[in-house]
């Protein structure tokens, strides 16, 4: 894939990676079945194929984690820990 297909896949929402990879190894899976036993090119094509998609799909999958995980640890900082500064603040000098 090189840098341009690495572009585009950054580039890419999740979703549609992980739908555009699952589309692609259902169609290497049918070049497989179809001609996997006639021509040895048709195998190569197919390994190659195949592991692009799994590639490409752990890309998405990873990137859709590392957002949700981002995005939940700055609702948790911006939102819990002023408030639970002052509540330890009011704790030590009750007066």
């Amino acid at each position: 894939m090189g840098p341009f297909g690495g572009r585009v896949l950054d580039r890419l929402v999740p979703w549609y990676g992980s739908l555009i990879s699952v589309l692609a190894f259902l169609l290497f899976l049918c070049i497989q079945l179809g001609a996997g036993g006639i021509n040895i090119g048709a195998v190569i094509i197919v390994a190659f194929g195949i592991d692009v998609s799994n590639q490409i799909i752990q890309v998405a999958v990873t990137t859709a984690i590392y957002g949700c995980v981002s995005q939940l640890i700055i609702c948790l900082f911006c939102e819990n820990f002023p408030n639970s500064l002052i509540e330890f603040l009011q704790k030590l000098d009750p007066a």
